[in-house]
């Protein structure tokens, strides 16, 4: 860096000499014309980058969760739907998979929200009370409408629904449980197509 130079005695010998520390301002300045430099050259370069960024940016959104906790993340982001919610579940499994004081809760926060939905299940028993049991008893509205089909044409081991531009899937199989919330406005088309064709074939209960 310039800071000492070096004097010989003799063959083996080399005397250290500090060089004046006015060479440390001169470095400082160096380094300023330096930095001053690159900032010119990244200023020139910053529009070919936010094309680059512009071109690699996805109008489609995945964020995936884990666990238990992971499906009450996505379950929660439903408390904030502007549209109607439509989804296909299974309450035979859900309580086995979310603890149900927090299910009461949710289904709570939901009615109090003014969020209504559409659903479709698979024909059980438990399905035939379930908005008596888990809606009317608790004094709650705004519960949803729901059909059947029958379990030997629908096996659902998830619950999977689509609401603004956002389709969710969460696992209710002890083996994987995740949940995932994808926002694209293609998909959530597509996905509430295929609901809409379903629901029509389903059953009233």
């Amino acid at each position: 860096k310039g800071l000492i130079s070096f004097e010989l005695k003799g063959r083996y010998r080399k005397k250290i000499i500090p060089n004046s520390p006015n060479h440390l301002i001169e470095l400082t300045r160096k380094k300023q014309r330096e930095l001053k430099k690159t900032e010119l050259k990244l200023k020139a370069a910053l529009p070919e980058f936010a094309g680059m960024l512009k071109y690699i940016q996805s109008p489609t959104a995945i964020r995936y969760f884990e666990g238990v906790e992971g499906a009450k993340q996505v379950f929660n982001d439903t408390l904030n739907a502007g549209t109607q919610i439509k989804g296909f579940s299974n309450v035979d499994l859900i309580n086995d998979y979310i603890p149900k004081d927090w299910l009461d809760e949710y289904r709570r926060k939901k009615s109090e929200a003014g969020i209504t939905g559409l659903f479709i299940l698979p024909e059980s028993e438990q399905v035939k009370t379930y908005i008596k049991n888990e809606y009317k008893n608790f004094g709650l509205k705004n519960f949803p409408d729901i059909r059947t089909l029958p379990k030997t044409h629908y096996n659902v081991f998830a619950e999977m629904d689509v609401y603004d531009n956002k389709v969710i899937i969460i696992s209710f199989s002890k083996e994987e449980r995740m949940g995932i919330i994808i926002e694209s406005k293609v998909l959530a088309l597509s996905f509430e197509s295929i609901f809409n064709i379903v629901w029509e074939l389903a059953k009233p209960i």
